[in-house]
């Protein structure tokens, strides 16, 4: 027997077979109040990774081990023991290395009900091979005391759910109805179906049916055409108890950065800041996708607002994670900077939620910075999957099905290819019993072409008529599937939590899902052998190989094999492994306890203690003086001041020091100037900067903080005619100054080859970061010198962070105001050339080896090249736009004087009519030839002819 405790970080190391099984048992022990926990493992292979908890462990049920267990947590590595083990919590796990787990856990629970425990928890584990690879082959039982209904309760949605969140397990305050925010970029109704949309749409139902105070917040893109729909999506939610609100005009964000995901994360933390002023939000709901919480969050981890408000960031599926999934790499710079903001979001979370415990250890095996409170909640039933529920029973079938429907989305992760693949093994089989294909699901595209091509190209090996149906909406789709005798496929390649399961489970149709990503988890164990097929079963995965990997194709023989053994046995019900309503009792105990917990009432760190010291890189003695003038009028002065010149002339600015740093001296003049500098943090400003009084403190205030080595700095844009991103859309009649602004990036460090995205101008960064970077490049200069040392300071690891209040105006632009004015590609990017250029990329290249070493140049000219053929595209289009313009108004010009000449020429008729002329065939020859218009005249000038000559006839015959 040993008695050990694991480091405090090995649950959260993404290492080790069972992180699942060491966090679990942790979240048991901290409900049940007990700092040790009773091992029994036989064989020893058991890693021990229980966080803080002391496991006492053994080969077998000894006294010390029953001791330790007693009102505990017992976690057995093997066959159950038959008795002696006293603890309010059993864990039971196997880690034999067989290909029948599901096997394993049905003895498991047989075994558990014969001693006389009460399961409340069964399922798969999550384990790794030696290569780190995710699979998921180990069974995990949890029982308790048939009479412990405390425990039972707690556990009802799993071992990682909300209910055991170690901030709320035992609260002694009361809870109450929450104020909550879900701020999300799809939404049902905006965006129609989708997973994530569907997700907070249900969960906004459940807490506003629960009592809460609940505000939808839509964040994504919306065509102008669809705002008209803005009061009946009010109406509707309204109806539910929930308010409803557009972020903006979602089709024209003012935000002044290339990168649509910073623009509405910069956008969401201006709403927010004014909204939380008015009326408090106690919990605020974003996804990971796009980001768009990621600055807001940044705010509160700098100390700066939000201090009260709990951030539950729902992991469901992030840019990396999509790429992968559809064997795609990232190949845009606007990809990298929006996967930056979703770890940048996750990692700044107060509650990271994800409906699967696979996503959550596939973001640790890709090293994302997870947050202490992780938790695996599943979603919130939709309503119509409620509905379905209640209203479903079981099917008398007199015939077995003879319709086989795809289910989902007609795309590569959606697992098209390998659909077809066990179409064609089936129809090649004597006695196929499907008489019809189905796929029903939105096209997209598959092996590089569009999906209805590949599907047709495939069937034409089928004997079997098949039909696509891409346009049925969610409702239709559930009463196709509910109207027909058919078996359901969706073998996904990988997903997160597909709603086509959980509606395909409320429908009772017979269906046969991928074992694959966290699909299992939705299925109650009992019935994955018959509703599940394992299709990464070589390698044992739960996901493809990623981008550059060579592994074994997806086993499309184990579709067929389902589907052909579901057609003859259609009837067997399957369960899900959550009941909605414990699902919807979680979120709802959990928003109370959080909304009626006590509140810190400490004052945040303020930075008086830090020392501040001012760089203001000039261009003249006027400015210098401006921008010293502002900084001494601040609510803050800097304790010291420098002003660098870039030019001989100059130097009486206003009393500062004052150091001349010219061309390739520049780096080592602004090193030495600030080596004199007793300083911790350093703001380096330009003298086109109108600093707020405000901007020392605010800087201080976020350093305080201590999470920010550099701190990027927001500046106002005063120029409010900049040429707009989309044409001819409605705009907003006023926006806010502090919406009209540059915001930087805070990585990847991959974006600062392309262009300067870690910076707008101005930054802060601590002395002793500097440094460590060695200080500016000797050989730099100019604005490079800035950039080159951001660039050093990402690569190194060092944590960059944007300030998200702008606290400065650029009063006049640099080289790069209109490119950032406009999303990526949208213009000629001015990117250095030569000598700067290779100073700039020099971090880079050396840490490349050196058959890699021009990949940075390499980028930076296709995107100057990307640039200058966008550019000259808007040239192009410009013109034609403008020989289109000119084409029409000349065309309506004449159409206006045809229609001129045709009245005059029934005024003409008109007055012949009153006259009383001769009509001999030579008069009305003339008048003929009177009214003919010259070629090339006027209708005006016609009239006024044709008038002439009847004027001389009436003459000539009075």
């Amino acid at each position: 027997m040993t008695s050990r405790s694991a480091p405090p970080d090995a649950a959260h190391t993404g290492a080790g077979a069972t992180t699942d099984l060491g966090l679990a048992v942790q979240r048991i022990a901290c409900l049940l109040g007990v700092r040790q926990v009773a091992v029994v493992d036989p064989g020893g292979a058991l890693p021990h990774d229980f966080g803080e908890l002391e496991a006492i462990v053994a080969e077998a049920v000894d006294p010390t081990v029953i001791e330790a267990s007693r009102d505990g947590v017992a976690v057995v590595c093997g066959e159950l023991p038959p008795d002696g083990l006293e603890a309010r919590a059993l864990v039971v796990t196997s880690l034999a290395d067989d290909d029948a787990p599901l096997e394993t856990a049905a003895r498991a629970h047989a075994a558990a009900e014969a001693s006389g425990w009460r399961v409340a928890h069964q399922g798969l584990v999550r384990g790794a091979d030696e290569h780190g690879r995710v699979h998921r082959e180990e069974p995990l039982l949890i029982a308790c005391r048939p009479d412990d209904d405390r425990l039972l309760r707690a556990l009802d949605n799993g071992p990682l759910s909300l209910a055991l969140d170690p901030a709320v397990v035992g609260l002694d305050a009361p809870g109450r109805p929450a104020r909550v925010l879900i701020a999300s970029y799809e939404i049902t109704g905006p965006t129609g179906n989708g997973g994530i949309g569907t997700a907070y749409h249900s969960l906004a139902y459940a807490l506003a049916g629960a009592g809460h105070d609940v505000t939808l917040l839509f964040t994504g893109w919306l065509d102008p055409e669809q705002s008209a729909r803005e009061q009946e999506w009010h109406r509707d939610f309204a109806a539910a108890g929930i308010d409803f609100a557009l972020l903006g005009t979602p089709w024209d964000v003012p935000v002044r950065s290339p990168h649509y995901a910073v623009r509405r994360a910069y956008e969401l933390h201006r709403w927010l800041v004014d909204a939380h002023a008015q009326r408090p939000f106690d919990v605020v709901h974003v996804p990971e996708c796009q980001g768009h919480g990621a600055l807001a969050q940044t705010a509160k981890a700098l100390g700066l607002a939000y201090a009260d408000v709990e951030f539950v960031v729902g992991t469901h599926s992030s840019t990396r994670w999509i790429a992968e999934c559809n064997r795609e790499g990232l190949e845009s710079v606007d990809q990298l900077v929006t996967e930056h903001l979703e770890r940048r979001s996750v990692a700044c979370a107060d509650v990271l939620l994800s409906p699967s415990a696979y996503l959550v250890n596939y973001m640790r095996d890709r090293r994302w910075a997870l947050p202490e409170r992780t938790f695996v909640q599943q979603y919130a039933r939709p309503k119509s999957v409620r509905e379905l529920a209640a209203g479903s029973t079981s099917r008398a079938w007199t015939e077995p099905p003879s319709e086989l429907v795809f289910f989902g989305r007609l795309e590569t992760r959606k697992g098209l290819e390998a659909f077809c693949e066990a179409v064609d093994l089936l129809v090649a089989e004597d006695d196929c019993p499907f008489a019809r294909v189905t796929l029903l699901g939105r096209l997209e595209r598959v092996m590089g072409v569009d999906a209805a091509t590949f599907i047709a190209r495939r069937a034409e090996r089928w004997d079997l008529p098949w039909t696509i149906l891409p346009d049925l909406g969610h409702d239709e789709a559930i009463a196709y599937l509910r109207s027909r005798a058919c078996v359901v496929a969706i073998p996904s390649l990988v997903d997160n939590s597909p709603n086509t399961v959980s509606e395909a489970i409320a429908l009772g149709v017979p269906f046969v899902a991928s074992r694959s990503g966290g699909t299992a988890e939705l299925i109650a164990t009992g019935d994955l052998a018959s509703a599940t097929f394992d299709g990464w079963r070589a390698s044992k995965a739960l996901e493809p190989p990623t981008f550059a990997g060579t592994e074994a194709p997806f086993d499309a023989q184990t579709l067929a094999t389902a589907l052909r053994a579901k057609a003859a046995a259609p009837t067997t019900p399957t369960s899900p492994a959550v009941d909605s309503d414990a699902c919807d009792r979680a979120y709802d105990d959990w928003h109370r306890a959080i909304a009626g917990r006590q509140r810190s009432t400490l004052p945040a760190e303020r930075g008086d203690e830090l020392s501040v010291a001012v760089c203001v890189v000039a261009t003249g003695d006027a400015e210098a003086a401006r921008v010293i003038a502002s900084l001494r009028r601040g609510t803050r002065q800097p304790q010291s001041l420098v002003t660098v010149f870039g030019e001989e002339d100059g130097g009486s600015a206003n009393g500062a020091n004052t150091i001349h740093a010219l061309g390739r001296d520049a780096g080592r003049a602004r090193d030495e100037a600030i080596a004199a500098l007793d300083a911790d943090v350093l703001i380096v400003l330009r003298s086109r900067d109108d600093p707020d009084p405000t901007l020392v403190e605010q800087v201080c205030t976020a350093m305080a903080a201590g999470v920010s080595d550099v701190l990027s700095l927001v500046c106002r844009d005063p120029v409010t005619t900049r040429e707009v991103d989309v044409e001819d859309v409605p705009r907003r009649d006023v926006v806010p100054a502090d919406l009209r602004a540059f915001v930087p990036v805070s990585g990847p460090p991959i974006v600062a080859a392309a262009y300067p995205a870690l910076s707008v101008g101005p930054y802060a960064i601590r002395r002793e970061a500097l440094t460590q970077l060695g200080g500016y490049a000797p050989d730099a200069w100019g604005a490079a010198l800035d950039h080159e040392l951001l660039a050093r300071a990402a690569l190194c690891g060092l944590r960059i962070d944007v300030l998200p209040d702008p606290l400065l105006t650029q009063l006049s632009d640099d080289e790069w105001s209109v490119s950032r004015s406009h999303h990526w590609g949208r213009g000629r990017y001015p990117a250095p050339h030569g000598e700067e250029q290779i100073r700039i990329l020099r971090p880079f290249r050396q840490r490349l080896p050196e058959s890699l070493a021009d990949l940075p140049a390499l980028l930076a000219g296709a995107l100057r090249a990307a640039g200058s053929v966008a550019e000259l595209a808007d040239e192009h289009r410009a013109l034609r736009q403008e020989l289109i313009d000119a084409y029409e108004a000349r065309v309506t010009e004449q159409r206006d004087l045809i229609a001129l000449y045709e009245e005059r020429q029934e005024e003409m008729r008109a007055a012949l009519g009153r006259m009383n002329l001769p009509t001999s065939d030579r008069t009305v020859g003339r008048l003929r030839r009177a009214v003919r218009p010259p070629i090339g005249a006027w209708p005006g000038r016609a009239v006024r002819f044709g008038k002439g000559r009847i004027e001389q006839r009436r003459h000539r015959t009075r």
